[in-house]
């Protein structure tokens, strides 16, 4: 499998200063997305915990009750993910504000 370099993928190191935008904006940007990233992965996190509980046979099992439990799980995931709960979205965050060589999070 061929390997693609980040770089020029998502090219962010060489346009942070880049644009109207200022670096303050860039960070808070920045940051909203390693929120986002953090709740992705927690719902996807959450979405296979569910599945090693076993089903009880209480709530019969129906497209409506996997729509609720789905939605329920994007909430949960959206939520934790915005109030700092696991910290994976500030590690993140940290992690390219370093690559990015900006001094200023």
């Amino acid at each position: 499998m061929k390997t693609i370099p980040l770089s020029q993928i998502a090219p962010f190191p060489r346009d942070v200063q880049k644009g109207g935008a200022t670096s303050s904006e860039k960070n808070k940007e920045l940051m909203e997305a390693c929120q986002q990233f953090e709740s992705l992965f927690l719902n996807i996190l959450l979405k296979q915990m569910r599945k090693t509980v076993p089903d009880s046979g209480f709530i019969p099992r129906s497209m409506e009750r996997d729509i609720y439990e789905s939605m329920f799980d994007e909430v949960i995931a959206q939520k934790t993910a915005s109030t700092d709960g696991f910290g994976l979205a500030e590690m993140i965050y940290r992690q390219l504000i370093q690559k990015s060589g900006n001094k200023n999070p």
